[in-house]
């Protein structure tokens, strides 16, 4: 996560952190994800990420609905000023725990 946002649009009237630019980011964006059919499951991880965001959806065609949403657009100025490097990986929920062979010593 960036210290300072670099804002290339959106830049609100005075610096702000990349905390602060995450912030508004999130409070612009969970509603739309929820209008969209994905609420937020979790905030921050303790992996190598600052912060780390889950997102469920109703299925594979409702993030790119989500993505294009014109108002999701809109507050995108949010999230380029702060996040420096991140991914998407698309998971799957599974309908019963998978078993886990351990090898015998």
């Amino acid at each position: 996560m960036r210290t300072d946002a670099l804002y290339p649009d959106l830049a609100p009237a005075r610096p702000i952190s990349g905390a602060e630019a995450f912030d508004r980011h999130i409070e612009h964006t969970v509603p739309l994800l929820r209008e969209t059919g994905g609420p937020c499951l979790i905030g921050p991880g303790d992996e190598r990420w600052n912060l780390a965001m889950r997102v469920r959806q109703a299925g594979a065609v409702s993030f790119p609905s989500f993505v294009s949403h014109a108002a999701y657009l809109a507050g995108l100025g949010h999230r380029i000023a702060v996040v420096v490097d991140s991914g998407l990986p698309p998971l799957s929920e599974m309908s019963r725990p998978v078993a886990v062979e351990r090898a015998t010593p």
